[in-house]
């Protein structure tokens, strides 16, 4: 085939205009009739001495045999035939009706839109069409036309075989923007399309382009519109949870219920349910579409939204199922007042005053289908809805009344259930022994005594009818033993999960222990359910017990029934808040490389700390974090950095917590520490993207080149330095970084180094954002480590950069001359001051005599200040700040503070 194509596009004739006399349309293929050539040009054109007429004359192609009916060879005339027209210079309304009838052929025939001529022709024919028709898309071709050329196009760029989700022709734009803006009504699909095109161009999922349709108000749409939504997205293999997500919040936002149904509902599960064909793993943080958590919450969003919109019950009780499902294995915990979950359709459908009766017959229809489904849900009503009065009384009856659809065991749940929960354990103990042995000795019911023991449990001491570990579960355990039959696994996790809810820990190790000497083995490998219980148990332990002694000898006796099992977030985030706090920092180490997934050093996918899925993940990270920053337990502080470390195993960490840690470790003089962690800020930016991990922003160059440069850092402030001439995400100009590398040179020093610094500087003049009073000051402190002379000469010159000089200014001069053992220039000099509206104060006699490296000096400064100054010079004795006369030593900084 692709040598076919060459050949074609090789062999193909160059189409012609050309004048003639002659009035005669050639073609080799077929001839057109449908113009007069005179009568169309007459009015356009003036003939020449040399041209009387034009003539067309359409492409020709080469046929041999059986071509003539290759679609591939049709489809070339075709193209050809638009490019000919479409560089032939005719008349507007001539050429437009061509292109039209020719964009036609292509909208009804089977054409190949794959191709890659095809989709560029078109947009170049239907843009030209737009310009002649003025702009205007009704009337390029019929509404029905264009929506099939939309279809055709749509679908193969949708498909990604062309463009990738990076290019989408300008007439599929146009066209979209023709729909959303036109009140004329057309099929759902088309719709769906225009969504579908928009999300392929923004790449940001379905909302945006969701967005856009429901800002047109008056645009009408159904169910079927998501229906067809959640169809296209399937079979172009581009259907995931954010999809569901996307369509749940923007009709949340706009309040367009109208456009949901059960059919939503039953996607959403459908999908659900595909996601855990296996056992779902504990960390699951590289396909987020599996993490349980992310689940959990897109499924309670949709019961938020299947309140406000038309859901039958059966959709409603469905999702109430699967959510129910899912919340048993989360290891989110949250607050009662705050949960949406399964319980919140149960209660408004229990809560439904109008048509009741109506309502509790959709609930029995939706239980009593025969399916697989329907014991499984009726279980979860059964259990659920305890509580809920009076649909929990229907139900029982419902199930009770069915022995034919429903389990012997199920209908003995239900049995229990209604049992009466106001007298003692004793008495509610012989109501369900009666019932056990009535259905145990009837050799009639084929009855699993093991279930039964379970459902049992579940019925009475799950629903808090008993308590977990008392007579009752006691005399059951007697009971059932006397009929051969031990204690089930899901007997010890139901009670284990009641002693848990009411938080008596002491009754859930208890309980554990006992599940333990009967040999139980927790399958939580293989249990998804079993597995939180366990989880849950741990946190329990946590959050009620204070010493970690105590909880680490329970701890390993949990984990040795979790085998080849991690613990979930939530037991993590409370064994590691409690080892920290006693300060058990290698242990922590240890237990977070054993319980957290082994990520390597430059993975590109991490722990995720955003958002639902990362609620808890973050937790963990802050609470390492804050231990970092705090911990002051030993003098090298290198147990805060082995952690710090340990968290950039686990988590990509947010650009903003990066300068705290900077300050940490300078602060302690851990300078070397902090310049790592600018060295892998940048590593990340340049490994994984901007989008992924920020450059080193301004604030922590600024900060590092002040504490480098004031705490004598050379290598510190040489890197930072260098890394900042790279740095293009930074303004070109800005005086404070500018005048903070300067600074940072000038304690080091390094005066070569700092003056060609300034010299770049001092191209760009004060008025533009250049050189200011700040760098003066700190050039003339720069100069003092050098030579008076190079300071005086400097001082001469500070006209030609537009500086005149302020009090710092001022005040670093004077301490120049102090400094080179000349206080009578100095004190000359403030009688000068006034020049300059500045006035001697306390501040400034302070720092001219702290900097006399000499005691005579300071004498002579003294009985000046004490003499002509009397206030201000009192003042300063009583401040308890003067220092006896000393060598400078290198690591005081010669520019003072407060100016």
């Amino acid at each position: 085939m692709k040598g076919a194509l060459h050949v074609l596009r090789n062999s193909r004739p160059v189409p012609v205009v050309r004048n003639t006399r002659s009035l005669t349309v050639r073609s080799e293929r077929y001839r057109s009739t449908w113009f007069n050539p005179l009568s169309k040009f007459q009015k356009k054109f003036e003939p020449t001495s040399t041209t009387t007429d034009v003539i067309i004359e359409e492409p020709t192609s080469i046929q041999t045999g059986n071509e003539k009916d290759s679609p591939i060879l049709r489809q070339r005339l075709l193209i050809n035939d638009l490019k000919h027209y479409l560089k032939t210079d005719i008349p507007g309304t001539l050429q437009q009706k061509i292109l039209s009838e020719k964009l036609l052929q292509i909208c009804k025939s089977e054409i190949d839109f794959t191709d890659m001529q095809t989709i560029p022709m078109i947009n170049k024919v239907f843009l030209k069409l737009y310009k002649l028709n003025g702009k205007k898309v009704h009337g390029v071709l019929e509404l029905d036309d264009i929506l099939n050329l939309f279809e055709k196009s749509t679908l193969t760029v949708g498909s990604g075989n062309r463009t990738n989700g990076r290019y989408v022709p300008e007439y599929l734009a146009i066209i979209s923007k023709h729909l959303l803006l036109q009140q004329e009504v057309v099929p759902s699909k088309y719709y769906v399309y225009v969504v579908a095109l928009g999300s392929s161009v923004a790449n940001t999922g379905l909302c945006h382009s969701l967005q856009l349709l429901f800002n047109n108000k008056e645009l009408k749409l159904s169910p079927e519109f998501t229906t067809n939504l959640i169809k296209y997205q399937q079979y172009y293999n581009k259907l995931d949870l954010q999809t569901f997500e996307d369509i749940i919040s923007t009709v949340k936002k706009y309040k367009r219920y109208e456009i949901i149904d059960e059919g939503l509902v039953n996607d959403l599960v459908k999908y659900v349910e595909s996601l855990y064909d296996t056992v779902p793993i504990v960390h699951e943080y590289k396909n987020l579409d599996k993490n349980i958590n992310r689940v959990r919450s897109v499924l309670e969003e949709m019961i938020d939204l299947s309140i406000k919109a038309n859901i039958n019950i059966e959709g409603k009780l469905n999702l109430a199922k699967i959510c129910h499902e899912i919340e048993s294995v989360s290891s989110i915990q949250m607050e009662q007042n705050e949960r949406i979950d399964s319980q919140t359709i149960l209660k408004w459908i229990n809560d439904q005053t109008d048509d009741q009766n109506l309502i509790f017959e959709q609930v029995r229809r939706t239980i009593f289908k025969q399916d697989l489904g329907n014991e499984s849900l009726a279980e979860m009503l059964l259990i659920s809805t305890n509580k809920l009065l009076p649909l929990g009384n229907i139900l029982i009856e419902y199930i009770q009344a069915d022995d034919v659809k429903f389990s012997p065991e199920l209908r003995f749940q239900a049995s229990l259930l209604g049992l009466e929960s106001k007298g003692s354990e004793s008495e509610i103990y012989d109501q369900v022994e009666f019932k056990v042995k009535e259905i145990l000795d009837n050799s009639e019911v084929e009855i699993d005594p093991s279930l039964l023991y379970t459902k049992t449990i579940q019925a009475i001491v799950l629903t808090g009818k008993v308590a977990p570990r008392g007579y009752f579960t006691q005399k059951l355990m007697e009971l059932f033993r006397s009929y051969s039959v031990d204690q089930p696994l899901y007997s010890f996790k139901y009670r284990l999960d009641r002693a848990i809810l009411d938080g008596n820990y002491i009754s859930a190790v208890n309980i554990f222990d006992d599940s333990l000497e009967s040999f139980t083995q927790w399958l939580s490998d293989s249990d998804p359910m079993i597995r939180r219980s366990l989880n849950s148990l741990i946190v329990l332990l946590c959050y009620k017990m204070d010493n970690i002694e105590d909880i680490f000898p329970i701890f390993t006796k949990i984990k040795q029934q979790m085998v080849n099992c991690q613990c979930d977030i939530s037991a993590i985030n409370a064994m590691s808040y409690k080892m920290l706090q006693t300060q058990f920092v290698g242990d922590t180490i240890e237990f977070l490389k054993r319980e957290l997934p082994d990520i390597k050093k430059d993975d590109t996918i991490k722990l995720p700390i955003d958002g639902v899925v990362g609620q808890q993940y973050l937790e963990l990270f802050k609470t390492l974090h804050t231990f970092v920053l705090t911990y002051t337990g030993e003098e090298t502080y290198e147990t805060n950095w082995v952690l710090y470390g340990e968290i950039h195993k686990y988590f990509h960490v947010p650009s903003e917590y990066y300068l705290p840690a900077m300050k940490f470790f300078c602060q302690h003089d851990r300078l070397n520490a902090a310049l790592i962690i600018f060295r892998q800020m940048i590593r990340l930016s340049e490994l994984h993207g901007k989008h992924n991990h920020l450059p080193p922003s301004r604030d922590i160059y600024v900060y590092l080149l002040q504490e480098f440069g004031n705490k004598l850092y050379e290598e510190g402030v040489e890197e930072v330095h260098e890394r900042l001439k790279m740095d293009l995400n930074l303004p070109k100009q800005d005086i404070l970084l500018q005048n903070t590398i300067l600074n940072a040179y000038s304690n080091l020093q390094d005066i070569s180094r700092a003056k060609d610094v300034f010299l770049a500087m001092s191209t760009t003049p004060k008025q533009v954002g250049g050189i200011n009073e700040d760098t003066i000051q700190i050039m003339i402190k720069t100069y003092t480590y050098s030579d008076i002379v190079y300071v005086r000469k400097f001082w001469n010159n500070l006209s030609q950069y537009g500086i005149i000089p302020n009090y710092g200014i001022y005040k670093q001069y004077l301490i120049a001359h102090v400094y080179h053992g000349l206080p009578e220039d100095a004190i000359l000099l403030t009688e000068e001051m006034k020049d300059y509206d500045l006035e001697v104060s306390s501040d400034l006699l302070l720092g001219m005599y702290n900097y006399s490296l000499e005691e005579k000096d300071q004498q002579k400064i003294s009985e000046w200040a004490e003499k002509k100054y009397p206030e201000q010079w009192t003042e300063v004795k009583n401040s308890g700040y003067l220092k006896a006369a000393g060598k400078y030593q290198p690591e005081t900084s010669l520019l003072v503070e407060g100016k």
